[in-house]
């Protein structure tokens, strides 16, 4: 599968559309702000004009009265003047902090944008768009608001992502019928707000609405490859959720459901080429990719795990019985190890499994329970039968060694017929030598 990915310059509120918006947001505050400074000056210049004509066309020496007047007149000017002001700074305020909001808005976006393709790990781009969403969403000046990115399946939601100084709410889950406003997103696919009613809540919800506080919010339906993935859900605690924070929040949702739709992609891409389609095991590549990020210098033991006469099973049966039997063997080898432990299928029939922080004797101990768990016939016409080789190891081995001495002992145990498992084992000299043991054979 292709992974196609999208840069910011492609997606809305993208860097390039960011310097765009501000150069256009200033550009739109300066002629508003400018129209009131022209109308104020006016209007002063004005009323000045009248004081000074009235000064001029009367006599120093006039009567009593007119000098009140005049008196009166330029006092009155005065007022208006220092009204006219302060208007005027207030409109140039309002106005800049409308720009400042729109550009620091936009800014948001953009790096809403960058960051969500800045990753092609699903979780990352999850946990950054809800605490981006919990940024934009809330006034200038305040705390964010709390935001979190809920998974629906069925009937069930689970928060898999969230943001939030209060409380750690991931992995909470709760019925869908027990959230009204949650359910009408994901019913009609279109972002809803309304107030979180405790009468309208099923008990689950209206425990966490009360514990977290909040009594509003919003729900945006993101949707991936024609499919939904999730609600993007945003809560305010004093007020609620304007319309104008409403359409960021879709605005973010957009970008989600993109850079989901890349992220989800090349992880499947990735899981395809770690692991074998027949079992969903790793395969080679996953498994040495897993040892190599988990290992350091933790001691391992190794087994090498081969189907005893898969051919012959193909053969007589066909290749359908034949998976069926590598299914089944697969699970034994599952079921039976520890957790932690890496099972990989390597091959046609063989198998390999990884014990971290184990030595020889747990590797026999595993190897015990796998033969007894296949010891019981899955299918009337044949029984599973494997040979394990089983080696541990010192801490400077790389793991092919380690492989190719699990087969060595594998192949012992074969030699002496097989459903059973072989050791290697240090000889004095310091060469390794391999042991067999049979387990108990099905009758």
């Amino acid at each position: 599968m292709s992974v196609r990915r999208r840069d910011s310059g492609s997606v809305p509120g993208g860097a390039d559309d960011a310097s765009g918006a501000e150069r256009a947001l200033d550009a739109a505050a300066r002629p508003r702000v400018g129209r009131s400074l022209v109308g104020a000056v006016v209007a002063m210049v004005i009323l000045v004009a009248l004081v000074v004509i009235l000064v001029l066309r009367s006599p120093a020496t006039g009567p009593p009265a007119v000098r009140a007047l005049l008196l009166l007149a330029t006092g009155v000017v005065s007022a208006i003047i220092v009204t006219g002001t302060r208007r005027l700074t207030h409109l140039a305020a309002a106005a800049t902090a409308e720009r400042d909001e729109a550009l620091r808005q936009v800014k948001l976006l953009g790096d809403v944008a960058r960051e969500l393709n800045s990753t092609l790990d699903p979780r990352r781009v999850l946990a950054t768009a809800v605490r981006l969403a919990a940024e934009i969403a809330s006034p200038p000046g305040s705390l964010p608001r709390r935001a979190n990115y809920c998974l629906v399946s069925g009937d069930s939601v689970r928060v898999e992502a969230e943001f939030d100084a209060h409380g750690d709410y991931i992995g909470a889950t709760w019925p869908l019928s027990e959230h009204p406003l949650l359910a009408r997103a994901v019913r009609e696919r279109t972002p809803t707000s309304g107030v979180l009613d405790p009468a309208t809540l099923g008990p689950r919800v209206r425990q966490l609405a009360g514990e977290q506080q909040v009594g509003h919010g919003a729900w945006v339906p993101v949707t991936v490859n024609g499919e939904l993935h999730g609600v993007l859900a945003v809560a305010g605690r004093n007020r609620p959720v304007s319309e104008q924070e409403i359409a960021r929040c879709v605005a973010i949702g957009r970008m989600l459901e993109m850079a989901l739709e890349n992220a989800l992609a090349h992880e499947h891409t990735q899981h395809a080429a770690h692991s074998d389609p027949l079992t969903a095991l790793s395969n080679r590549r996953g498994l040495e990719q897993e040892v190599a990020d988990r290992r350091g210098r933790r001691p391992l033991t190794v087994l090498a795990i081969d189907i005893d006469n898969l051919k012959g099973v193909n053969d007589a049966y066909g290749h359908g019985a034949g998976d069926r039997l590598l299914l089944h063997v697969a699970a034994a080898i599952s079921a039976t190890s520890r957790a932690g432990d890496v099972v990989a299928r390597i091959g046609g029939d063989e198998f390999i499994s990884v014990l971290f922080d184990a030595n020889r004797e747990d590797g026999v101990r595993v190897a015990e329970r796998i033969l007894a768990d296949l010891a019981h016939p899955f299918d009337c016409r044949f029984a599973p039968r494997v040979s394990i080789g089983v080696t541990d190891a010192s801490t400077d081995e790389d793991l092919a060694t380690l492989i190719r001495r699990a087969d060595a002992a594998m192949y012992q145990a074969k030699r002496t017929g097989g459903m059973g498992y072989s050791v290697a084992g240090q000889d004095r000299a310091g060469g390794w030598t391999t042991s067999a043991t049979d387990a108990d054979r099905p009758s």
